[in-house]
């Protein structure tokens, strides 16, 4: 019964610091709207800054435990999207949502407030776990695109009556949309980044040479691979990526040798 009385206290508050403002909103009036005496209220939080750190430590709480659950993942794609589907189910219970549009009307009155640091600190590692170290920045620009797509939808059309399962379901999809573009940038960065080294590699003096027929081939093995993998572009153009970055040339400079699979 205290939890319930802890949890409705903070959702209260949270509506009248987001409709009033936080400085603007007592806690006589957050007593009045919840229908109880100031004593009672007193019981739970002695003060509004008690009530403002105890919900941003509970979402703090929820995202240290996914970020946990992340760090013990391989880093793949679908790690990643997975990622993304446990932090909208994280905005989607309790109150995880409304605490976010608390935050962005009130910034300036909580710019200092030591769980705000906190806050940021977490989300920078959240977005890290989108991206692999040494990633453009463009590709990592993308990754954490798709957290702040997860939290737009819920400022979007704010007078609109969306269901709350339809503004999640909307943010999750343009999520992984940006995550699958982003991995299909890196796929494609990784092929330039092997085709510049494979051109380099041959000397002008081997036009008519086996290396450069190697190098060709190994090229025409990217392009009959990658026009394959149009229909699902990021995870197979990795797989073409690696294998073909694999395919090393023969000892005696003839080309490669196919696996069995076609690789």
């Amino acid at each position: 019964m205290r939890e319930d009385t802890r949890s409705r206290i903070q959702e209260v508050a949270l509506e009248l610091f987001t409709e009033q403002g936080y400085e603007a909103t007592s806690l006589r009036e957050i007593a009045e709207r919840l229908g109880v005496t100031k004593a009672a209220l007193y019981y739970h939080f002695k003060t509004k800054d008690d009530i403002v750190a105890s919900f941003m430590a509970d979402r703090t709480a929820a995202l240290s435990r996914l970020i946990e659950w992340a760090r013990e993942q391989p880093r793949t794609q679908e790690t990643r999207r997975e990622l993304l589907r446990r932090y909208g189910d994280v905005l989607s219970a309790s109150s995880h949502h409304k605490v976010m549009r608390f935050l962005e009307r009130n910034q300036t009155a909580l710019r200092q407030h030591p769980k705000s640091e906190l806050m940021r600190e977490v989300m920078i590692s959240l977005a890290e776990l989108l991206s692999e170290r040494g990633d453009p920045l463009q590709i990592r620009l993308k990754n954490s695109m798709a957290l702040f797509a997860m939290h737009g939808v819920w400022f979007i059309a704010p007078h609109e009556k969306y269901a709350d399962q339809d503004r999640a379901a909307a943010a999750l999809e343009v999520a992984l949309e940006l995550i699958e573009s982003a991995d299909a940038d890196s796929a494609t960065t990784g092929i330039s980044i092997f085709i510049d080294s494979r051109m380099t590699s041959v000397s002008p003096s081997d036009t008519s040479s086996p290396a450069v027929a190697t190098t060709f081939h190994t090229f025409a093995t990217i392009s009959a691979r990658i026009s394959s993998a149009i229909a699902s572009p990021s995870r197979r153009l990795r797989s073409i990526v690696r294998s073909v970055s694999n395919h090393e040339r023969a000892p005696d400079g003839t080309a490669p040798t196919r696996s069995p699979s076609g690789a």
